[in-house]
């Protein structure tokens, strides 16, 4: 909204999909959900 303005709010949709541990990648590693919990943490 801070960029294209009010007009697109009543057009916009989000979907959220659950995504499985170990179908996360960081820098192109798959990582489970407990390391990124870890980076989370640790500030990385």
């Amino acid at each position: 909204m801070s960029v294209e303005g009010e007009g697109l709010r009543p057009v916009t949709w989000v979907i959220i999909e659950g995504v499985p541990s170990r179908d996360w990648g960081v820098g192109g590693t798959p990582v489970t959900t407990e390391a990124l919990k870890h980076m989370a943490v640790e500030g990385r």
